[in-house]
């Protein structure tokens, strides 16, 4: 069963606790913190890149048809466990052309930026400066900076210093935005000023030891800390943009050392045509997504987390998530990154539907990045209706770790796949998927449609498959490939095999999870 509010187990012992510590275990209300204590606690061995590839291909490489004991399945949450810790605890230097700028807590926005002691303080400072293609912009590891970077042609941002990623936050501080104020409703709190202009998706608490759960009105606030705001409060025609929320606990300000209010927009806003920028050990969070915008080239995300994103209401649906294209882009490139808690996508190139030009992706490739509670790990899809002169070329996602697929904080587990590309007409020349390990999902394993411009699904249309890992329950209906369903055994091994769909494939059979 999915839990509506739930102490995260895997995340709060292998980040969150280990990552994450305040000096003095809870914050009181009268002594609110605005900047969270993150502590560095770097395993003795972290594992190599060469070393991960090894141990793919050692899966790869399996029977397929085996089972996945115990024993087995220890060896693969080992292999998850380090990819997680070979990214996140990454020090590795970016080359920089041109001139470095240096971003710290401890900075003043007065200073220059160019040296570690004479350091910028905030993103304000950053997202106004006139930056040159080939300059860089370091931000200090272990910082929490809350706001948003404004992208500019031909940047890097990256980290400089020791320490934790440094963390970039869309979110409001909860602890000091505003007062929690019981209303004359029982355990029901609201947070006394409003967040106009933008909804507010989620609610993470500690940092990631919990959550809140959205709900869509405030008759629906009955269990401990549901929440609802703006759009969500239309139902009782009481649009005034504060959150409420239900706590039969006292003050939420009192319960916990961090409350992060996810706000709607991008917490890195590469806005529409922009080029050659580049993002390395960041942790990008507290947003309705990374970064999701139009006719992008050159965007480059290497050794980056992306963590606790979206759940937005934009009128009609809840949406958001980790980073990608709105409409077309020539060279999206994610290597070594993390994604978690993603409420819908973790990486997606996608279609707007509302662009009058065709839509064409150029070398959008995602390569060794691990991929957890997301609804959607890796989403792609073009126009619904007809895809005439649209197309993926030189599309790659290979070496990818993905697990806990459709649980999390998401409300669409019964759609949740590995990869899901509705059922669209997605033309592609080069389109490959290969060496992935897809691991234990709540529902399917793969979800994906190609149609004919006549608007006949066609098998032959799908992306290229080769020696992918696959990881479930037998007898389950886990692949599912223009809207027909194939079961997770033998049978369905050899209809997927009649219809040419891949090459290698490993199927490990797992008990009841």
């Amino acid at each position: 069963m999915r839990k509506r509010y739930t102490f995260l187990k895997n995340i709060s012992l292998l980040i969150c606790l280990c990552l994450f510590v305040c000096s003095c275990n809870n914050v009181a209300h009268t002594d609110k913190a605005t900047k969270p204590t993150i502590k560095y606690n770097k395993p003795a061995n972290i594992m190599s890149e060469s070393e991960y590839i090894k141990r793919v291909e050692e899966f790869c490489a399996y029977k397929t048809f085996s089972t996945a004991d115990d024993a087995f399945l220890k060896k693969v949450d080992a292999l998850g466990d380090d990819l997680r810790d070979m990214i996140i605890y990454n020090e590795d230097e970016i080359e920089i052309k041109g001139t470095k700028y240096y971003v710290s807590n401890d900075g003043n926005d007065k200073n220059d930026g160019l040296t570690p002691k004479t350091a910028w303080a905030t993103l304000e400072k950053v997202s106004s400066a006139g930056l040159k293609e080939g300059d860089a912009v370091l931000f200090n590891r272990g910082d929490f900076f809350r706001g948003q970077i404004v992208a500019q042609n031909g940047v890097t941002y990256s980290a400089y210093g020791e320490g934790y990623k440094p963390q970039i936050s869309y979110s409001l501080d909860g602890l000091t935005y505003a007062e929690w104020v019981e209303t004359e409703t029982p355990n029901l709190w609201k947070l006394d000023k409003p967040i106009p202009n933008e909804d507010i998706g989620l609610i993470v608490f500690n940092l990631g030891e919990s959550y809140a759960e959205k709900k869509m009105s405030m008759a629906e606030l009955k269990t401990n800390f549901d929440f609802c705001h703006y759009n969500s409060n239309l139902a009782e025609k009481k649009p005034d943009n504060r959150i409420y929320m239900y706590c039969d606990n006292g003050n939420p300000a009192d319960l916990f050392w961090s409350i992060e209010i996810n706000r709607q927009h991008s917490v890195v806003d590469i806005k529409a045509g922009q080029k050659d920028i580049t993002l390395h050990n960041l942790e990008l969070r507290g947003g309705g997504m990374g970064f999701f915008k139009s006719y992008l080239s050159n965007i480059k995300s290497i050794y980056c987390t992306f963590a606790w994103s979206g759940g937005f209401y934009d009128g009609s649906c809840r949406l958001g998530g980790g980073a990608g294209c709105w409409h077309s882009c020539d060279t999206m490139i994610f290597e070594h990154c993390y994604f978690y808690q993603q409420f819908d996508s973790g990486v997606t190139p996608q279609y707007s539907m509302t662009d009058k030009d065709p839509c064409i992706y150029k070398n959008f490739r995602t390569t060794a990045c691990l991929f957890e509670y997301c609804e959607y790990p890796f989403e792609y899809f073009l126009a619904q209706k007809t895809s005439e002169g649209e197309k993926y070329i030189d599309t790659y996602f290979g070496y990818n770790f993905v697990r806990k697929t459709g649980y999390g904080f998401g409300d669409k587990p019964t759609q949740s796949a590995c990869v899901k590309s509705w059922s669209a007409p997605n033309p592609q020349e080069n389109f490959l998927i290969e060496k992935n390990i897809f691991d234990r999902p709540y529902v399917r394993l793969l979800d994906m449609g190609a149609k004919t411009q006549d608007g006949e699904f066609d098998f032959k249309l799908l992306p290229k498959m080769n020696n992918n890992v696959y990881i479930t329950v037998k007898n389950r209906g886990a692949i599912r490939l223009n809207e027909q369903r194939f079961r997770f055994n033998e049978k369905g091994y050899a209809e997927l095999e009649k219809i040419g769909f891949e090459t290698n494939a490993v199927y490990l059979f797992c008990e009841k999870y």
